[in-house]
């Protein structure tokens, strides 16, 4: 069986009976490789073919589905020129709520959740946009991660797809960069290592750093099972003091990365 594009229906139509939409177009047929003109009709719930030099022909097909926008019709914004100024300003204000509106005592409330869940994803960003505007302005970097990353020696294009796109290696690496999760500590080290000749792992303590780590995958139990451990089970963890110790040992990473970025670059 083969898949074809077809019109998109009206969706915002007022009238189900008003969504049809229709197209002429060309079918290629595997057998014979002879191409058959056909209108097609399609109303959101089924899809009708016809080819036009045989309207007594029967030609079966399935319901059409949305596959999404192309890849290239979602543009990543840029990472923004500063993203320690970015994680500073999003840590201080969780700071204020944690000592100007006091956060409630129940280590259980959705409150401190949330401000707790925004601290590990405010790193996660910060992360994510080190090494991308790393790696984008600085050709040493880029190569480094080109020769030592394992996913990206897997990819192969040739010599037409190349001279297609001048800067096709760049969006290859971007599009790996943003597909990482930067919650993963581990994950991330090994890419620093690569990219801005760093140990993460060496910016905390062994405390903090197992803090930090069993500190994801609370997060994920926020986000995904809202508070609640794989087996059910309430997290109670979230307390005020426990905030503020989390926030306390992000923005250590953050600011000896920062620090060790700084040096390098002299």
């Amino acid at each position: 069986m083969d898949r074809i594009d077809v019109p998109e229906p009206y969706w915002l139509a007022d009238r189900a009976s008003d969504m049809t939409s229709e197209d002429d177009l060309d079918l290629e047929c595997r057998e014979c490789d002879e191409t058959f003109a056909a209108h097609v009709l399609n109303n959101g719930g089924d899809c009708d073919l016809t080819l036009n030099n045989y309207p007594g022909v029967k030609v079966d097909a399935g319901t059409a589905f949305y596959d999404g926008p192309d890849e290239d019709d979602w543009e990543e914004p840029e990472p923004p020129a500063n993203a320690f100024s970015v994680f500073l300003q999003s840590h201080r204000e969780t700071w204020n709520m944690l000592n100007e509106n006091a956060l409630p005592a129940d280590g259980s409330s959705l409150i401190n959740r949330m401000v707790f869940a925004h601290q590990i994803s405010a790193m996660e960003a910060f992360l994510a946009d080190t090494v991308i505007i790393h790696v984008t302005s600085e050709p040493d970097a880029m190569n480094r991660l080109l020769e030592e990353d394992s996913d990206l020696k897997k990819e192969k294009f040739n010599l037409a797809q190349i001279a297609a796109d001048p800067n096709l290696v760049r969006k290859v690496v971007l599009k790996h960069l943003r597909s990482l999760m930067y919650h993963n500590i581990a994950r991330v080290r090994v890419l620093y290592q690569t990219v801005l000749n760093m140990d993460l792992f060496k910016l905390l303590s062994k405390d903090e750093l197992e803090t930090l780590m069993r500190a994801v995958d609370y997060r994920h139990d926020c986000v995904h099972r809202n508070g609640h451990t794989q087996e059910g089970e309430k997290l109670i963890v979230f307390t005020p003091e426990y905030v503020e110790r989390i926030a306390g040992i992000t923005h250590s990473l953050v600011n000896g990365i920062e620090r060790k970025r700084i040096v390098g670059s002299f």
